[in-house]
């Protein structure tokens, strides 16, 4: 494997082509949701943490990622800028709850929670997001499809 030359880039790339190359190869993994989630940290908390300069390139729409705007329960406007800080701070701090439907146990959805600086203690969130595990892996493909159209751009402007 070759050495990073663009951490960010070159994680998102690698990160990317793993979580697709099972998909293509239409294998079933024994914990698919538990790969998607490693893979949600690579796809996002690592590219939030550098993109400033990118974020206000990627389409801002929630709709554009395959995110209803009643899946974000928020004080706070439902924002794409909003939404990415959470998600990122949900999984950071590994705020998150996996969800089945009623009377079953087979893992449907996650919710994610992003905490005030006192809410860990006291148990209440700012935002919590609900997506079903195919929202999250059509959120997460789309986000990093974009992050690495419009770093790109950046990068061949220099």
């Amino acid at each position: 494997m070759a050495l990073y030359k663009n951490i960010d880039v070159d994680f998102v790339e690698r990160t990317k082509e793993n979580l697709t190359y099972i998909e293509d190869c239409n294998v079933q993994l024994p914990q698919e949701i538990t790969h998607l989630l490693n893979c949600c940290y690579g796809l996002l908390v690592l590219p939030e943490q550098k993109m400033a300069d990118i974020i206000t390139l990627m389409p801002q729409d929630l709709s554009f990622y395959g995110i209803d705007k009643e899946s974000i329960s928020t004080h706070r406007p439902k924002t794409f800028v909003n939404f990415i800080t959470s998600m990122r701070n949900g999984f950071a701090h590994a705020h998150l709850q996996s969800l089945a439907e009623d009377g079953k146990t087979d893992f449907v959805a996650l919710a994610i929670m992003d905490y005030a600086a006192d809410g860990v203690k006291n148990g209440t969130y700012h935002t919590r997001i609900e997506l079903s595990i195919p929202q999250l892996k059509n959120f997460i493909l789309k986000f990093s499809q974009e992050y690495l159209r419009c770093k790109n751009q950046i990068e061949n402007k220099s």
